[in-house]
């Protein structure tokens, strides 16, 4: 492994995390520049929030706690159906770390937990965004390091 890594591991988010988590996807919005004026109303970031422990709903959370036991890093994906699968399918939805050397650690153990999740429905497809500027832990949906 690099030096320069730390160790993490990668867990179902839990309801301790909100105040690690906050400043995260408080950071991801603004990378997509909903900051300021733009900023999403508190209502969302809530609602959001309050998604991940709902069992009816098909939104779910990840983070990477470091060795030091800090939340560095958030995965948020959900099942859906498609018009064009029998199955259901995965959509990555946001994907954001805390520092970009750690990003294709974080990405590779985030991309291979939340595609493994027991629970969950059989995805017949995994999908994400689209956007080009992501966010290095974005990498890990084309080139991930090995392990």
């Amino acid at each position: 492994m690099n030096p320069t890594f730390k160790q993490f591991s990668v867990r179902a988010i839990r309801q301790e995390d909100y105040a690690q988590w906050l400043p995260l996807w408080l950071g991801y919005n603004e990378f997509y520049g909903r900051v300021g004026a733009t900023a999403l109303p508190e209502e969302i970031t809530a609602a959001t929030w309050e998604r991940f422990f709902n069992p009816h709903e098909p939104v779910h959370g990840l983070v990477a706690v470091n060795e030091d036991g800090q939340v560095v890093g958030l995965v948020h994906y959900l099942f859906h159906r498609s018009t064009t699968r029998l199955n259901h399918v995965c959509y990555l939805q946001d994907l954001f770390t805390a520092h970009d050397q750690e990003a294709a650690v974080l990405g590779d153990c985030s991309f291979k937990l939340f595609m493994t999740q027991p629970k969950k429905p059989r995805a017949a497809a995994f999908t994400g965004p689209r956007k080009q500027a992501m966010r290095p832990a974005a990498l890990c949906m084309t080139k991930l390091p090995s392990t």
